[in-house]
């Protein structure tokens, strides 16, 4: 079966402990800022094909944060190009975990905050109590700034698919558990090492993530298509269009002909 497969470079969890103070949850978020100018060089340095200085700019961040979820998942795109999928795939493990102990930390700080504008006697519902300063706002964005890489397949650029990257978020709610490209590239890790009923789950995981998501749901069609399973396949591709997702016209076709079989 020749596949048409979408491969996009970005692009078990452990909550945080629960013993947490919050001025630990506090600086965990300051320490994000402090290293906000060394993510936006690594990834400068990543757009013109300078894998060196982008991998001494990681470094720094990960000597400040560990898991920090940018960082990670940057280092995991490098190992992906140099074609170490084991390091691609635990990279972008250990980068969803760090989004996860950020995530926790950003909703903390929120509850924390809200708890002391209630008593400061400032009135809190709704949106407003999930609203907080800018600069925390900047901290924890729900998914990386920039596109990294292009579709191999696709009739649609990287920036055309997804153009809220760079915006702050308003709300806690509108942190993800996971943003969809880090379940999205940790299945393309999956299939290139041959686990395609894991990479099949990441996808899904993706799509439930971000429906409008045009590489996890045409990865998935592909995946299913070329596992003998065209019906599967269709369903997939009707699921996508229905959310104005742009599946590539070949596997589509591929998939109809294979279904009228």
């Amino acid at each position: 079966m020749k596949k048409y497969l979408v491969l996009l470079l970005a692009g078990g969890l452990a909550a945080a402990g629960a013993a947490w103070t919050q001025e630990k949850d506090f600086s965990l978020l300051q320490k994000y800022k402090t290293v906000e100018s060394r993510i936006e060089k690594a990834q400068s340095y990543f757009g013109k094909d300078k894998r060196e200085a982008c991998e001494r700019e990681l470094d720094a961040v990960l000597a400040v944060i560990r898991d920090h979820h940018e960082a990670l998942h940057l280092r995991s795109v490098l190992a992906y190009k140099k074609g170490d999928f084991t390091a691609a795939l635990e990279n972008i493990a250990a980068a969803k975990a760090g989004y996860v102990r950020m995530r926790e930390a950003y909703l903390l700080f929120q509850a924390e905050k809200a708890k002391r504008l209630q008593d400061d006697g400032v009135p809190v519902s709704g949106a407003e109590g999930n609203n907080v300063d800018a600069s925390a706002l900047h901290l924890a964005r729900g998914q990386n700034r920039c596109q990294i890489g292009e579709y191999l397949i696709t009739t649609k650029s990287s920036d055309d698919r997804d153009n809220t990257r760079g915006e702050a978020l308003g709300s806690g709610e509108a942190l993800k558990p996971v943003p969809a490209e880090y379940d999205f590239f940790q299945g393309n890790c999956l299939l290139k090492l041959g686990r395609a009923a894991e990479a099949e789950g990441r996808y899904k995981a993706a799509l439930r993530a971000d429906p409008k998501h045009a590489g996890a749901a045409n990865n998935l069609a592909n995946l299913l298509y070329a596992g003998g399973r065209p019906q599967e396949a269709r369903a997939a591709i009707q699921e996508a269009e229905a959310n104005s997702v742009e599946i590539n016209p070949g596997l589509k076709k591929a998939v109809e002909k294979a279904c009228a079989k």
